[in-house]
């Protein structure tokens, strides 16, 4: 497992090339943007998309959790990217095989599945969530005395070489008062951030985490 660190009111976040966070002091995974269901969602609209889509995304969800066993996971919005479809039921075995871990999900744009149907999987949703000194939410909620844990932006890099190459990937992004996640999903665009604000940015590749910033 990657050890990337970056620390924020003298908290430990682990920076993982899986494209999430695992916060070391409360055993907290931290993930937004997993758009599960999205390729099912394309296909059942005429798109042809392959399957293999939405296994890598829960191959990966899965491994995280037999490797960190956190005792909390955070989804930082948009867990589903559209209504009840055949990749809820999947969804629902991982979180029954892993009833030990608590699983609150911070609603957004995308999350138009009925609370109810979270909630009997065991999974606690609410609009913002907020610990110690940090408040997590989707979209950005500048609130004063409090550091901002989001997603939404499914925020990105990109790098110019010197015979004009483009390369863009998505990163992790700090600045003084908020901190913005990668998209997990592998399924999702970048949106290109200025690196104005940034206190630190990580580039996230196959397999690695590296300091840009």
């Amino acid at each position: 497992m990657d050890n990337v660190i970056h620390s924020v009111f003298n908290q430990t976040f682990r920076l993982l090339p899986q494209k999430a966070i695992f916060w070391e002091e409360q055993q907290t995974l931290i993930l937004g943007d997993l758009h599960f269901g999205k390729a099912t969602h394309f296909r059942k609209n005429g798109i042809a998309l392959s399957q293999s889509i939405a296994t890598n995304d829960f191959d990966k969800f899965t491994a995280l959790l037999d490797a960190l066993k956190p005792k909390q996971v955070y989804f930082l919005g948009d867990l589903f990217h559209s209504d009840y479809n055949s990749e809820v039921f999947e969804f629902q075995e991982i979180i029954k095989t892993n009833s030990s871990v608590k699983f609150v999900l911070i609603k957004g744009n995308h999350d138009i599945i009925k609370q109810t149907h979270f909630e009997k999987m065991g999974i606690q949703v609410v609009t913002e969530w907020i610990e110690n000194t940090f408040i997590f939410t989707h979209e950005p909620i500048p609130k004063a005395d409090f550091y901002n844990i989001y997603g939404h932006l499914h925020p990105g890099v990109r790098l110019k070489g010197k015979a004009k190459q483009n390369l863009s990937l998505p990163c992790f992004y700090f600045a003084e008062h908020f901190a913005v996640l990668p998209a997990f999903s592998d399924f999702t665009g970048l949106k290109i951030l200025e690196n104005k604000q940034a206190t630190a940015i990580y580039l996230v590749t196959d397999n690695k985490v590296i300091k840009a910033k």
